[in-house]
């Protein structure tokens, strides 16, 4: 059967962590141990899908020197690769403080992509859609087929490319999930996503209000819920995450964590959210999960992965409640 999940990574990276006690600006600073994963948000995502025993694809564009390395660990994590390939892959810095769990990113732009490869780019986009459409649970309804959308737009796309390929997966009834920042969030929005995931930081920031409660939060997404798009995930880091939709607004807690890495926890979040939604869990339920499988991938080094029994025990640790007044 064909996988009923796709995620989209339009701009990975190969992630080069650091991680050290406490970083201190300006001076020197001792790293305890680096390490480097195949990165972007989509393959996160694809990761942790697959984790869950969700069949996944994972298209994006990777550059053609990283072809192997991309699709032997995508492979080795359970994920279906399709790779387009474009002229390098981008590497980001990211240090982590084991002291706090803080992170300091920096990212590079990533290449350009040209016309042909965003040509090659459509096709098996198309074609993937199509194979969806067509083969993956037809008796199931829309709701059995997702295709996320994820992170930054390199350069030499228009920033409202995800617009375009959410109405494309729609008219192949397909359900999309929008999870990016800035100008791509807020034109991609115009496509009207099923659903949406956005930090805190960013929503507020999109919004030009303080989004500092789940009342806040619920007025700034509710213009998304009227135009069409089902729910908005809020992440809170270490409160948790809020769900807004047209069935109502939860807020998820998870119980109190040492963070180890919390590079990666948003994209965690969405795959848990996507495979409790194909499960047709009620909508508290996919929250509670989805933050419970989030919090579990903080606990480990490596981005998106996690241990399930750990996940389930912080499921039935995280405590799920209609919305209040305060986040906090």
């Amino acid at each position: 059967m064909t996988n009923p999940v796709i995620t989209v990574t339009l701009n990975p990276a190969v992630d080069d962590m650091l991680f050290l006690e406490q970083l201190e600006p300006r001076t020197k600073n001792i790293v305890r141990q680096r390490t480097s994963f195949v990165g972007g948000k989509g393959f996160n995502m694809a990761r942790a899908l697959a984790a869950q025993g969700v069949p996944v694809t994972a298209l994006g564009f990777v550059g053609a020197n990283e072809q192997d390395t991309f699709g032997a660990s995508l492979k080795a994590d359970g994920a279906h690769p399709v790779l387009v390939p474009i002229s390098y892959t981008r590497h980001n810095l990211k240090i982590v403080e084991t002291k706090t769990g803080h992170e300091t990113e920096l990212n590079e732009r990533g290449a350009s992509v040209t016309g042909d490869q965003w040509v090659s780019f459509q096709k098996e986009y198309a074609a993937a859609l199509l194979a969806l459409a067509t083969t993956c649970g037809a008796s199931s309804g829309t709701a059995a087929r997702w295709v996320a959308l994820t992170g930054s737009v390199p350069p030499g796309l228009k920033p409202a490319v995800y617009a375009d390929l959410i109405r494309a997966a729609r008219s192949n009834a397909v359900c999309s999930l929008l999870d990016a920042s800035g100008e791509p969030l807020r034109l991609g929005l115009e496509g009207i996503p099923d659903a949406v995931h956005v930090n805190c930081h960013e929503l507020a920031e999109l919004a030009g209000v303080p989004v500092d409660s789940p009342a806040a939060a619920a007025r700034a997404v509710q213009s998304w819920l009227d135009r069409g798009t089902q729910s908005v995930l809020v992440s809170l880091g270490a409160q948790g995450a809020l769900l807004v939709s047209r069935e109502g607004s939860w807020q998820a807690r998870p119980p109190e964590l040492q963070a180890v890495n919390a590079v990666g926890a948003g994209d965690t979040l969405c795959a848990g959210y996507l495979a409790a939604c194909l499960q047709a869990r009620p909508p508290a339920e996919a929250l509670r999960w989805a933050v419970a499988l989030a919090s579990a991938s903080v606990l480990t080094p490596e981005p998106a992965r996690f241990d399930s029994a750990k996940a389930r025990d912080l499921c039935a640790h995280t405590t799920v409640e209609p919305c209040r007044s305060n986040f906090y």
